[in-house]
This record gives C-alpha cells, structure tokens and sequence, in this order.
C-alpha cells in the first residue's frame, strides 16, 4: 500500500498505542519501583505524549517533502523542496518474472532460453594425420 501524506488509521492507532503504552509503562515503574512521584508524573506524561506524537509529526514531515513546501515563520525558513527522497519504500520496485527481458526475447533466436543442447558427437574421421 503505497503511503501518502494523509493520516490513515494505522497511524493514529499506532500514536495512541504508543501513548499507552508508556502510561502504563510509567503506571507499572510508579507502582513497583516507586517512580515517577509527584511532581514526576508530568514529566512521565509528556514523555508519553512526545512518543505518541512521533508518527503523526513524521507523518507531517513527509507530507511536506513530497508536497515540496517552504515554510517561513519569524524569520526562519524551512525549505522542503531542496531534500530528495532516499527512502527505499519509494523506489520503484522492478516486476519479477520468469521470462527473458523483451530487448533480448525480440532480438534472440527462437528457443534460446531453452535448456542447453548437448554438443554433437565429433565425425568419426579426422582431418589431422
């Protein structure tokens, strides 16, 4: 499935597992080992929120490369459209088969892709003495 700049389910459900899952990671570590407390707890959450947004943000991010945005705020501009993809699930995936390429299969005698053949037995004289 080729993957575009919109948010499909697999993304949220993947921010809202990772979200939590490191609240009950935290739950579990407050309950056993008696961290995070307190004023921790804040921290702990944001850390969980951070992870959770991760997908959503990588998501954002490769929307705007492909989309080749500029993005100019107090100043500071952010310029997509320079970077070049190098992620291998955009390469173009090249067709499996068993036959021959088409350049050679027009251009090659019939039955070249067969089995070898076996070389003929030598003629039983010779012209060497």
């Amino acid at each position: 499935m080729p993957r575009t700049g919109r948010l499909s389910t697999r993304d949220a459900a993947l921010a809202a597992g990772l979200f939590a899952g490191f609240v009950v990671f935290f739950a579990v570590t407050g309950a056993v080992l008696d961290w995070p407390t307190g004023d921790a707890w804040g921290t702990a959450i944001l850390i969980a929120l951070g992870a959770g947004a991760a997908p959503i943000a990588l998501r954002l991010l490769n929307f705007l490369q492909e989309s080749r945005s500029v993005i100019d705020v107090a100043g500071m501009r952010i310029d997509f459209s320079a970077g070049r993809l190098a992620s291998p699930r955009r390469r173009p995936r090249c067709p499996t088969t068993s036959s021959p390429p088409a350049s050679r299969s027009t251009t090659a005698r019939p039955g070249r892709w067969s089995a070898p053949r076996a070389r003929p037995a030598p003629p039983p004289w010779s012209w060497s003495t």
